[in-house]
C-alpha cells in the first residue's frame, strides 16, 4: 500500500505529467486488496479518478466534450476532479500515517526463534 500511496501521490505533485504515469499505483493496490477492504476503496476510487482524467483531458474526445459541456462547465468538472485525487491523496495517507492495520500485520503462523547456541 505504501508503494502504490507514492506511486499516487508523485503523479499528483509532479506537473507535465502524462496521465498513463498514474496508472502505475493500480497494480500496486490491487496486490493489497485480498487482505483489506480499504485498498478495494482505493482501487476503486483511483481507477474512477483516472477514467475521469483521461476522459476530461484526451485530445480525441475534444468535440464530444464540447457538444456536451460549455468550457466554464469542463474546466469546473476538471477542477472537481483533481480536488477529488488530492483529497483521496490526503485520506489515504492520515491512514497510513496513522498506523491503520495492513497486510503485513496479518495474523499468521510465526516462526520461533533458533535455539540459542
Amino acid at each position: 500500500m505504501m508503494a502504490a500511496y507514492m506511486a499516487f501521490g508523485w503523479f499528483l505533485v509532479t506537473t507535465r505529467a502524462h496521465e498513463n504515469h498514474a496508472f502505475f499505483a493500480l497494480p500496486l493496490v490491487v496486490m493489497a486488496t485480498p487482505s483489506s477492504r480499504f485498498s478495494w476503496a482505493m482501487y476503486g476510487l483511483i481507477s474512477m479518478t483516472l477514467f475521469l482524467n483521461v476522459a476530461l483531458h484526451d485530445f480525441g474526445l475534444e468535440p464530444l466534450r464540447r457538444s456536451l459541456f460549455t468550457s466554464e462547465a469542463l474546466m469546473r468538472i476538471q477542477l472537481a476532479n483533481a480536488g477529488l485525487g488530492i483529497a483521496i491523496f490526503l485520506v489515504w495517507g492520515l491512514r497510513l500515517w496513522r498506523g491503520a492495520p495492513s497486510f503485513a500485520r496479518a495474523k499468521g503462523p510465526t516462526v520461533p526463534d533458533p535455539a540459542p547456541l
